[in-house]
């Protein structure tokens, strides 16, 4: 693990609506852990913009986190499309990281295509 890592990371793929400014935009959450997130976008972000990410889990549970764009990652190799940011989330609630502490621990026990991969949840 990194060392600068506190939290284990976990692949997923998952819908993200990323509110930037005055736009509500889409994308990709292609890892996370308690404290961060990598996501894909079509839209580009500017490293240090805070951003308010929307996660809509397996479960149907939607989770809002306010966070930072702390990197920009335009060949990452994970990048489903478009280009990759480091969002680091910035104080998330008590509900919401219980939220998504209980459900990185279920996506790291299931197998490909379980918990980690949403199914076409709407808007």
């Amino acid at each position: 693990m990194n060392e600068r890592r506190r939290h284990r990371r976990q692949a997923v793929k998952i819908r993200a609506l990323i509110k930037s400014r005055w736009q509500l935009l889409d994308g990709t959450c292609t890892d996370a852990s308690q404290t961060g997130l990598h996501i894909t976008s079509d839209d580009e972000f500017d490293v240090g913009q805070e951003v308010e990410v929307a996660l809509d889990l397996d479960d149907g549970t939607r989770i809002y986190c306010d966070g930072r764009i702390v990197r920009e990652d335009a060949t990452s190799a994970r990048a489903l499309r478009g280009r990759g940011y480091g969002v680091q989330l910035v104080d998330p609630s008590d509900e919401a990281r219980e939220a998504l502490a209980a459900w990185l621990e279920r996506a790291a026990k299931s197998p490909p295509g379980g918990p980690a991969v949403s199914r076409g949840l709407g808007v």
